[in-house]
């Protein structure tokens, strides 16, 4: 790890306190959770001892809980918050999913070391975020600060974005004096121009992030939620992010952006969420047809073939082959799969005999399939998924674009392009779990706010208290 990177890690911890300090706990969180994602250093770390790395999210996470906890007095226990750390039933995959990585190390005889290290980092990547968001981010005000503050970090990587577009994706080095990662810099020249990273470590990790912010925009830009950020009038947010997301070079990503316009248009003009509720069911029979094997590798290249060009179909195929292979090895152990530490990774000996690791691990969902086995699999989409289908069944598509529900509409767009984007890519960050923590909330309240009667006919909208 280089000087300066152990510079902006130790300097993160104090940061973030004087943001506790600064701002109430909900925005010190959604700052802290944005400011780490975009400029914190990839790929490093300080080792801790029996927990998880300290960098990236992670040390974000340990950030907040200890400030939160050093700082926020009696009052993190206090009589009239308790109710917000009561834990509720739409908790309880996310809490399966903590404990998942400790059965896999028990199962598989790895001792209770393993099953503390496997079981920290799961909760410090996932369960923390998670929790921060549902208790403190509890309410619509508090989705309308997120999305837009989603929305400002967006912006703050529109000129970083097209530096890179420019004169390359370099910025990571400039700054921290390496490369978040090596094979992304070669996949980084493409179609006779540079694909830009920023400082995140590939580059579809910045397409899915700037695509969320621009999905954002555009539903807050349609419900008219707000008229100006940092005085940028909201069709120019819209215009500036969009044509930076379209500069990215991301197939992918194109593809999550144009189903989610099509999402909007429904809900915005025929007032029917079935476009919704089908983009969740194709996710959901894509990860049966997978794990069944009625959608194996030669079965995607026949459909993919006539979609994509060469070189995409190429890649894309290559992926699904290796999934084919380590989804083999995960249904030797299919409940509680291998656990952590690589166990589930295919090793083949080499021309000089030694043992090395020949897996390709791409998609999140064959990533949980080999580490939890279907029992970590299904607690994690679960969890995700929840506050979706909530929000579809609570909230009809004729109330989408009111000012106030709009924030919750649309970051329900965007946890879902974040789990169809698992089907490919393990592009984890801290920020949905947190998003998911925060949709949570909002759709299990009880009490009931009267909308307009052009939106609805009778009060079906749940509101938040804070």
């Amino acid at each position: 790890m280089t000087t300066q990177a152990q510079i902006a890690l130790l300097l993160w911890l104090p940061l973030v306190w004087l943001l506790l300090i600064a701002y109430k706990t909900r925005t010190a969180i959604i700052i802290s959770y944005i400011g780490g994602l975009l400029f914190l250093p990839k790929s490093t770390g300080f080792k801790i001892p029996l927990l998880e790395t300290y960098g990236g999210d992670a040390a974000t996470s340990y950030a907040l809980v200890l400030g939160i906890l050093l700082l926020g007095g009696n009052s993190i226990i206090s009589l009239k918050n308790l109710d917000k750390y009561r834990l509720k039933w739409i908790d309880i995959p996310v809490l399966i999913s903590a404990v998942s990585p400790a059965i896999s190390s028990f199962t598989n005889d790895q001792g209770i070391h393993d099953a503390f290290v496997q079981t920290a980092i799961r909760i410090i990547s996932f369960v923390v975020p998670y929790f921060l968001g549902r208790i403190y981010i509890n309410n619509l005000n508090g989705l309308k600060e997120l999305s837009i503050s989603i929305i400002k970090g967006c912006l703050l990587y529109v000129p970083l974005c097209l530096y890179e577009i420019k004169y390359g994706p370099f910025l990571h080095f400039y700054v921290y004096g390496y490369y978040a990662h090596a094979s992304g810099i070669l996949q980084a020249f493409r179609d006779g121009g540079w694909r830009p990273m920023v400082f995140m470590v590939h580059g579809l990790r910045l397409a899915i992030w700037m695509l969320g912010g621009t999905v954002l925009t555009i539903w807050l830009w349609k419900s008219k939620t707000f008229k100006t950020i940092w005085r940028i009038p909201r069709i120019w947010l819209v215009i500036i992010l969009t044509i930076t997301f379209v500069l990215l070079k991301s197939t992918g990503a194109y593809t999550y952006f144009i189903y989610a316009i099509v999402i909007l248009l429904f809900a915005r003009y025929l007032k029917l969420n079935l476009s919704f509720w089908l983009l969740n069911f194709l996710i959901i029979a894509f990860l049966m047809a997978r794990l069944t094997g009625n959608l194996s590798a030669n079965k995607l290249n026949s459909i993919s073939s006539s979609i994509y060009s060469t070189e995409r179909n190429q890649s894309f195929i290559f992926r699904a082959e290796n999934e084919d292979k380590l989804m083999a090895k995960a249904l030797q152990k299919p409940i509680f799969g291998w656990g952590g530490s690589g166990r589930n990774r295919i090793y083949e000996e080499n021309s000089e005999g030694d043992l090395v690791d020949t897996s390709v691990t791409d998609s999140y969902w064959i990533i949980l399939l080999g580490n939890s086995g279907m029992f970590g699999l299904t607690a994690f989409y679960t969890t995700m998924f929840l506050p979706v289908i909530l929000f579809l069944l609570r909230y009809p598509a004729k109330t989408w674009f009111d000012p106030k529900i709009a924030p919750l509409a649309a970051l329900s767009m965007v946890l879902l392009i974040f789990i169809w984007d698992t089907m490919y890519n393990s592009a984890i960050m801290a920020i949905y779990p947190l998003i998911c923590g925060s949709l949570n909330s909002v759709v299990t309240q009880n009490e009931i706010i009267k909308v307009p009667k052009k939106l609805a006919k009778k009060p079906l909208i749940q509101r938040s208290t804070s």
